[in-house]
């Protein structure tokens, strides 16, 4: 199993987001721009969305 995901901004879902983190994957995924809930990445674990 993967260690993280690297996702592109279809990826960012909440329950997704547990569902990983629940399995031990870490999930890399820029925000949609229409999000409504807190953001839970910062922009540091984003440069490796960069590097994809």
């Amino acid at each position: 199993m993967p260690h993280c995901l690297i996702g592109d901004r279809a990826y960012d879902s909440d329950p997704l987001d547990e569902k990983l983190r629940e399995k031990g994957v870490e999930l890399i995924a820029p925000h949609r721009k229409n999000r409504v809930k807190k953001k839970t990445q910062d922009g540091r674990k984003l440069r490796r969305y960069k590097k994809r």
